[in-house]
């Protein structure tokens, strides 16, 4: 079976980070905005095209790479499926004027856009439960992330 690369956006205002939500056999939980990458499609332009059909919202800026996760269904008892994903999350700024709302042709069992006091998303079901980590890494500045290029 293939690698599914995938890309999301952790896109954070006023101490807040927007997640799409939803509701389907494993429970009401919450993903990063996002999704795979299309073969032939950079990463930015999957992760832009990713945003705007769960959020209808356009991104401004993409900034560095901030972490990578990987989710492989067979070491992990399929809990989230069959497959093996590997994730990059990049720090993304909206565009002026662009506010995230719930799309017309929402993803399969997407129920909101909302955005989350980085305080609070402990308690909620983020899926992959990369919480900890992801507001750590959004609070240290200290943290100097690699530049990813499409540029070959």
């Amino acid at each position: 079976m293939p690698i599914r690369l995938n890309v999301a956006a952790a896109i954070v205002r006023n101490e807040q980070i927007l997640l799409v939500e939803f509701n389907d056999e494993t429970g009401l939980h919450y993903n990063l905005p996002g999704g795979g990458v299309h073969e032939g499609e950079s990463i930015y332009d999957a992760l832009r095209r990713e945003v705007l059909e769960e959020c209808q919202a356009e991104l401004e800026e993409i900034k560095p790479l901030l972490m990578i996760w990987e989710y492989i269904g067979v070491k992990q008892n399929h809990q989230y499926g069959e497959g093996h994903k590997v994730a990059l999350v990049f720090p993304c700024t909206l565009q002026a004027g662009s506010e995230p709302y719930f799309p017309p042709n929402p993803d399969l069992h997407q129920t909101g856009v909302r955005w989350v006091a980085l305080d609070n998303l402990h308690t909620l079901a983020l899926i992959p439960n990369i919480t900890e980590q992801l507001v750590s890494l959004l609070r240290d500045h200290s943290i100097h992330p690699i530049q990813i290029t499409d540029q070959l």
